[in-house]
């Protein structure tokens, strides 16, 4: 047997090791004593070799909760959640434990991001996170799936409770109130699809159905939430039906708001028809066609929708408006653009209506935008509402003609106007207005 005394551990790997268990610095190039045998010095080496290979191992299983939680809305991040559910999904098979799934998205969640910006959209993203958050128990899981897609992880929980949590978040998220810097509410909605693990079945296999029945919640129409076998997932034939049934709605959204703004001022109905006409043949030579063209139409004839909202003393002046009264007139293209806001699939029409009080070297409302700045749309039915309003007969003053009409146009180009549609609008005057007449050029005088 060896004998016990101070044996120097000439070894610079098992010396590095032993200090490390010990708590020890030794200096580079110095010595290391230990009371001990030969055979005693290599079990400690080994046994400070084990402890670094589990403190190695625990670091692996504990990661840093920076790399498990979506820096937006502090929920997991996907591959995290994917794992627990996998090991949620054995458990429960192993104690054949009820266990669901709910994945919710956040409705129109694209067109929140291109009509108020992604800083809103954000803001939407996280509103909805945390009502998942508050409404679910402390012992789910909820992960940011996707780029506006949340899923929990609901263990000890059936179809039936699954749903009636997920009706709990829809019913939260209508109600949020956000706004954006304008002032403008923003609409919050969810869709949201639920299902329940089967015996045998795989984690792969319930992701696959509960998200079946969230696309049957969208295609019933959105804002709703279904269990996975509630519907069937519509057919193509239904698919098509349904986008006709949308349509229709849209339309008939449309001539809803036409009737108001009858009822309100026979004069700006009859304009406004006109400018739609107007706008529509314009928009048909720069290249709109099909759905857009047929929605822009719309937009034009409802680009005066906002003067709901001023008063009677104003909008039906005889005469020049003071600046407190036209200070109140700009407000009309904000009001149009908050009544479409709260309607989703006329959101298209937004554009048009809002920008059309802007002017091409940017003197313009309500954002002062300039040149190409100015959305097409809205281009196109400022040159149409020009037009009619100068060649319309007005109470106190009778129409232009056309040609007098389209040389005020020629003098405001690159000024009030886009230059390019005001030649391509003059063009269509003169071929269909005035039996192909040449407008001569307005004189610089």
């Amino acid at each position: 047997m060896d004998d016990v005394r101070i044996q120097p551990v000439l070894d610079e790997g098992k010396r590095k090791q032993i200090a490390d268990l010990l708590g020890l610095e030794v200096p580079a190039g110095g010595t290391l004593g230990v009371f001990a045998t030969s055979a005693q010095i290599d079990t400690f080496a080994v046994q400070a070799a084990l402890q670094a290979q589990v403190a190695s191992l625990s670091r692996t299983i504990q990661p840093d909760p920076a790399t498990i939680r979506d820096p937006l809305t502090g929920l997991l991040t996907h591959s995290y959640f994917q794992e627990a559910m996998r090991k949620e999904v054995a458990e429960s098979h192993r104690y054949a434990g009820h266990f669901s799934l709910l994945i919710l998205n956040v409705d129109f969640f694209s067109e929140i991001n291109r009509r108020y910006g992604y800083g809103v959209g954000d803001r939407v993203l996280q509103a909805v996170a945390s009502k998942v958050t508050e409404t679910v128990r402390g012992s789910d899981l909820v992960s940011r799936f996707g780029g506006d897609e949340i899923a929990a992880l609901l263990p000890k929980t059936d179809a039936d409770g699954a749903w009636i949590l997920a009706e709990r978040v829809r019913e939260a998220v209508i109600v949020l109130g956000i706004q954006t810097a304008e002032g403008i509410d923003v609409p919050t909605v969810i869709s949201a699809g639920v299902a329940e693990l089967r015996p045998e079945e795989d984690a792969d296999t319930l992701e696959r159905r509960a998200r079946q029945a969230l696309q049957a919640a969208k295609d019933a129409g959105r804002n709703r939430c279904f269990r996975a076998g509630d519907l069937e997932v519509p057919d193509s034939a239904k698919l098509a039906k349904g986008v006709a049934h949308r349509k229709e709605a849209f339309y008939d959204s449309v001539q809803a708001l036409a009737a108001v703004v009858e009822a309100r001022d026979g004069y700006t109905h009859s304009h406004s028809r006109a400018v739609g006409e107007y706008a529509y043949r314009l928009a048909k030579r720069v290249g709109f066609e099909g759905d857009r063209l047929e929605t822009f139409k719309l937009a034009a004839t409802l680009h005066d929708l906002g003067k709901i909202g001023v008063p009677d003393s104003i909008l039906k002046k005889p005469g020049p408006l003071t600046d407190d009264e036209w200070a109140v007139m700009q407000r009309h293209p904000a009001i149009g653009r908050q009544i479409i806001g709260h309607t989703f699939h006329l959101g298209e029409l937004v554009p048009a209506m809002y920008y059309h009080h802007e002017r091409w070297d940017g003197r313009g409302y309500p954002e002062g935008l300039k040149a190409e700045e100015i959305p097409i749309e809205a281009r196109i039915v400022t040159i149409a509402d020009a037009y009619g309003a100068m060649v319309d007969d007005r109470p106190y003053r009778k129409g232009l003609g056309h040609e007098t009409a389209c040389k005020i146009l020629q003098k405001a180009a690159g000024l009030q106007f886009d230059p390019t549609l005001v030649v391509l609008f003059i063009e269509m005057i003169s071929e269909e207005e005035l039996g192909n007449r040449v407008i001569s050029e307005p004189s610089s005088k």
